[in-house]
């Protein structure tokens, strides 16, 4: 997908001087999640925007890599509270095969299914598959937060 950011729009407006209050949780850190994704560029981008909104965030290449880094996480208990993967990852391990491994390992996993195959099964009916959530791509920032928000149980 692309995405496309003004060059020449002022992120503040400047006829706006109202001050932003700042509070102690200003930069807490909402959570822990895990992504899974083939794509590199798509990994860095989910990294920065989960980061922008309060989130630490790891980054894997499949599923394979994502059992090691959720097992190895939960041993050291910094377990992660969301895991993101992708459907399908060509000759690798993809989301499809990696939830019910995940499932087995532990059986109240968050798991968000992200996918650019809208029409897939998994993706309409993502909850008899065992995942928490889904995020069809391409998606906004909005929709990613409540998404995350939702299936963490902030809102």
């Amino acid at each position: 997908f692309t995405l496309y950011l003004p060059a020449d729009t002022p992120l503040i407006d400047s006829a706006d001087t109202t001050p932003v209050p700042v509070t102690d949780d200003s930069n807490a850190i909402l959570g822990r999640i895990l992504v899974m994704d083939d794509e590199v560029s798509v990994r860095e981008l989910y990294s920065i925007l989960l980061e922008s909104l309060g989130y630490t965030v790891d980054s894997v290449a499949d599923g394979k890599e994502a059992l090691d880094k959720y097992i190895s996480a939960s041993k050291s208990d910094n377990s992660y509270d969301i895991i993101i993967m992708d459907l399908t990852i060509p000759g690798g391990m993809g989301g499809k095969e990696a939830i019910t491994e995940l499932l087995a390992i532990d059986p109240q996993v968050k798991a968000v299914v992200s996918s650019g195959y809208a029409t897939d099964p998994i993706m309409a009916h993502y909850g008899d598959y065992g995942f928490s959530g889904r995020l069809a791509k391409p998606f906004k920032l909005a929709d990613m937060e409540k998404e995350i928000s939702r299936v963490m149980g902030l809102r």
